[in-house]
């Protein structure tokens, strides 16, 4: 078995961003990976969980497909009533 300690990290919410304060290299946030995060520092997947390295990291959500995704379902709606 991998030799495996709990590390506490500080995760913070705002709009479109998830800031995260790590105290150590490697660390499993337990946050769902999604193919849509981007970051400036290096982020990782394993076991589809995010993976963060030592220090503050701030991870942006992107929607790469927003405006055409509301525009289709707006036309879905109006086309429904």
């Amino acid at each position: 078995m991998p030799n495996r300690k709990v590390v506490p990290i500080d995760i913070s919410y705002d709009k479109n961003t998830i800031t995260i304060n790590s105290p150590e290299d490697n660390v499993n946030t337990t946050i769902a990976y999604y193919d849509n995060f981007t970051s400036d520092k290096p982020i990782n997947a394993t076991n589809n969980l995010l993976v963060v390295n030592k220090g503050i990291t701030v991870v942006h959500i992107k929607y790469p497909s927003l405006l055409i995704g509301t525009i289709v379902s707006g036309l879905g709606i109006l086309l429904e009533v």
